[in-house]
């Protein structure tokens, strides 16, 4: 069965609300405290990794945001995780649910498989 990017990224959502144990809903509550902004910057950072072609738009929307969110969730995220604040192996972990997701990873060889196509075409 095959999901589309929307279904995607709130999956991805789960996974990391799961790690953090908080519901998906609190991620994306306007609260500013640590407990639920690093999931926010996290989300944004794997939805943006897995390559699923999901716009930052699209990215931030499920989190009732902006795309300006989205591009600061990433950037802050690499901050955090080069700092330690948001430990790698968390990151990696998490990345491994998504990853191992056949539902996820069908969209990104559907991406890959339309890129591939785009690419052989004659202009």
């Amino acid at each position: 069965m095959y999901i589309t990017k929307e279904q995607a990224l709130e999956k991805i959502l789960a996974y990391v609300a799961e790690s953090y144990n908080v519901e998906p809903e609190q991620i994306k509550l306007e609260s500013r405290i640590s407990e639920l902004t690093y999931p926010r910057h996290l989300y944004c950072y794997l939805a943006n990794k897995v390559k699923i072609n999901a716009s930052l738009g699209l990215i931030s929307g499920v989190i009732d945001r902006n795309h300006a969110t989205a591009i600061h969730s990433i950037s802050k995220c690499k901050t955090l995780i080069k700092s330690g604040k948001i430990q790698k192996s968390r990151v990696d972990k998490i990345l491994s649910k998504i990853m191992s997701d056949n539902q996820i990873t069908n969209l990104i060889e559907i991406g890959r498989a339309s890129c591939r196509e785009r690419v052989s075409s004659p202009v």
